[in-house]
């Protein structure tokens, strides 16, 4: 139900974008943030225009504990509140920041003017703990499975 103007995306970028450009009725920018992060953009003609793959932010946090095993590790409990006064809050400051500062540069690279114009979805395993720092963007789990149910039993939707 997409233009799709890519080679091989796979399917699951493709349903994801899909199911987002349906709840906009407009055009769409979506993040769908696990393992690998994607951020994909369908136009307000359904246009599947592509979009980035990059490290998710669980895999960024391993890859920085791997290469730099003398730091604290990450706790989940860690909070950012002003500047980090301890190392695992350093950390999760560090690569939380820098994630969500690349989907907003992306955003506005790949929409230039129109970036506002745009809804800008997350989804995937990190999406929650995203939103906090991204409220701008709408919250909706399970965007490939929904988008499936929909296609499968299209009087559901």
């Amino acid at each position: 139900p997409l233009d799709v103007r890519t080679t091989g995306t796979g399917i699951d970028r493709l349903l994801g974008a899909w199911i987002a450009s349906q709840l906009a009725d407009g055009p769409v920018i979506l993040a769908d943030c696990g393992t690998a992060f994607t951020l994909d953009v369908v136009d307000g003609d359904r246009r599947f225009l592509g979009g980035a793959i990059g490290a998710g932010l669980g895999l960024q946090r391993q890859a920085l504990a791997e290469a730099c095993p003398h730091l604290d590790p990450l706790s989940r409990g860690s909070k950012d509140e002003g500047i980090p006064k301890d190392t695992a809050s350093a950390v999760h400051a560090g690569t939380t920041s820098a994630f969500v500062a690349a989907l907003r540069g992306l955003r506005s690279e790949f929409l230039g003017q129109d970036h506002l114009h745009a809804t800008g979805f997350l989804t995937g395993g990190d999406a929650k703990e995203l939103h906090a720092l991204l409220p701008e963007w709408r919250l909706e789990q399970d965007l490939v499975l929904r988008a499936l149910q929909s296609l499968l039993f299209p009087e559901k939707g």
